[in-house]
C-alpha cells in the first residue's frame, strides 16, 4: 500500500514547497527532509507546477456552486490524479485554518 505524503509533508502555498509535517517525531522529520533533498521534490519547476494546480483547484471551486464542491474536490483528490497529495494538503491547511 503506497504511503501518502500528507502523512509527513506540509505544503507552503506561498513557495509552493514541501515541508515536514509539524509534529513529526524527529526521526520522521529527518527523513521526510531527506527525501525532499534526495528527491529533488523542491526544484523550481516543481514547486511553479504545485502553484499552479492548487490555482487551477481554487479557480474551479470558485466556478461553481457550493453544491457541486465535493464532487470536484474528490476528483482532485482521486488517487489517480498527479497533484492528489498536494491537494490534500492544501484542503487540510484550509480546514485548519477555517476552525
Amino acid at each position: 500500500m503506497a504511503e501518502r505524503p500528507e502523512r509527513y509533508f506540509d505544503y507552503d502555498h506561498s513557495t509552493g514547497e514541501l515541508v515536514p509535517k509539524p509534529g513529526l517525531p524527529f526521526d520522521a522529520q529527518d527523513k521526510a527532509r531527506n527525501t525532499v533533498e534526495d528527491l529533488g521534490l523542491n526544484e523550481r519547476d516543481l514547486r511553479f507546477s504545485r502553484i499552479r494546480w492548487i490555482e487551477r483547484f481554487r479557480d474551479e471551486l470558485s466556478e461553481h456552486a457550493q453544491s457541486e464542491w465535493l464532487t470536484i474536490v474528490d476528483g482532485y483528490v482521486d488517487a489517480a490524479e498527479e497533484y492528489c497529495g498536494i491537494t490534500r494538503m492544501f484542503l487540510a491547511q484550509y480546514q485548519r485554518f477555517a476552525r
